[in-house]
């Protein structure tokens, strides 16, 4: 019988993003935040095989400029050790409820 060559790895992280009060929001029309009805969040699903590891990060948010992107997957693999082209940034905008059409 074979035994296996590694291990496989994983692992999870939530952080909250949410905006502050005040902030400019996008979205149906763009304006200033005067409360928060929910929180917003960011997933992280980490993956290590003995070939490699990558990153699955989910944010609750409309989407990024692919600088932003470039630039934050740059820090990650700094921080981290997992190479820049094996991160995926995913943006995740949802909306709670039926909104009325305007």
């Amino acid at each position: 019988m074979a035994q296996a060559s590694g291990l496989f790895k994983i692992g999870v992280a939530t952080v909250d993003i949410t905006p502050p009060i005040g902030a400019t929001l996008i979205g149906y029309s763009s304006r200033v935040s005067t409360r928060i009805d929910t929180p917003l969040k960011a997933e992280c699903l980490y993956c290590e095989n003995p070939t490699g590891k990558w990153l699955l990060i989910s944010g609750e948010f409309i989407g990024m400029y692919r600088s932003t992107t470039d630039a934050l997957r740059a820090e990650i693999a700094t921080r981290t050790g997992v190479p820049a082209e094996a991160i995926m940034i995913a943006a995740t905008h949802r909306i709670r409820g039926n909104p009325k059409p305007s």
